[in-house]
């Protein structure tokens, strides 16, 4: 079913944050792998509609979605490898962790836990979807990296 997105030549971020009054503010940037090289593409910033997106985007596009500010709840807790149903208690009490999607960011000896109703992060894929974009990955907060980190490759202290 994903073998067609294993080699794509190209992509779209899309960082979507949602402000305290309900707002958003959306920012995205269009790379491309062009003689094996990664190309930046286009780069807009603080444009405040998914409609506006559209209009700077074709519709295909491979979207990397990164959601930040009102309804991601952010919690540093000790390291742990594993997010369940068995200490997600640690995070939310009283909450089911199916509810939600979860991203766990390990750091030295501390987890990084973001987490954002299932229902919420969904409504912004199915408007993606609708306007023609494919959402390929869903991020939460300020660690979307974490994702990529292992593909890089690293010499030192330069990230190439």
């Amino acid at each position: 079913m994903l073998e067609q997105y294993y080699n794509i030549n190209g992509a779209t971020g899309v960082n979507i944050t949602i402000l305290p009054d309900g707002n958003t503010i959306i920012n995205a940037c269009s790379v491309t792998i062009q003689n094996n090289q990664l190309s930046f593409e286009k780069k807009i910033t603080a444009i405040s509609s998914l409609e506006e997106l559209a209009k700077q985007f074709p519709a295909k596009s491979v979207i990397a979605l990164n959601l930040s500010g009102k309804g991601i709840l952010q919690k540093q807790i000790e390291k742990t490898e594993e997010i369940n149903h068995h200490n997600f208690s640690k995070i939310l009490p009283n909450a089911t962790v199916e509810d939600f999607y979860v991203q766990n960011f390990i750091s030295g000896d501390l987890s990084f836990v973001s987490v954002i109703r299932k229902v919420e992060a969904d409504k912004w894929i199915s408007q993606l979807t609708t306007m023609g974009f494919v959402p390929l990955m869903l991020s939460l907060g300020a660690f979307p990296v974490q994702h990529i980190i292992s593909q890089l490759n690293i010499y030192g202290t330069e990230v190439i």
